[in-house]
């Protein structure tokens, strides 16, 4: 496989299959049923319990494929989107902001 397809592909899996997955799954799923719960609702600083609860396990989700301070450094940008999810009651705008997020990364760095 070229260079160039195989960097497609990454840029592919990094910028529009990861986030869809990841997104519908911890923010769809997770966090959408964690704020079911009056607790889950709770919120502090404009972030709710359930949105915390859940960045959290994204970003120990990471662990199995990061180093410690990478993964951690996923904290801060998944609060971003569980704070998106919340605010307009939707996965959609947090899947959007996950993908150019993802792409951004790989234009930058040039690294899936």
């Amino acid at each position: 496989m070229a260079l160039r397809q195989a960097l497609s592909l990454s840029f592919l899996s990094l910028a529009l299959w990861q986030p869809l997955w990841e997104e519908l799954l911890f923010r769809g799923v997770l966090q959408g049923q964690l704020g079911r719960h009056s607790w889950g609702q709770h919120a502090c600083c404009g972030m709710t319990t359930a949105n915390g609860i859940t960045s959290l396990l994204f970003a120990l989700g990471h662990f199995w494929r990061h180093p410690p301070l990478w993964a951690l450094a996923v904290l801060a940008p998944s609060l971003l989107f569980g704070y998106v999810r919340d605010r307009h009651t939707s996965v959609y705008p947090a899947i959007a902001l996950h993908a150019l997020y993802n792409a951004s990364y790989f234009w930058l760095t040039g690294l899936p």
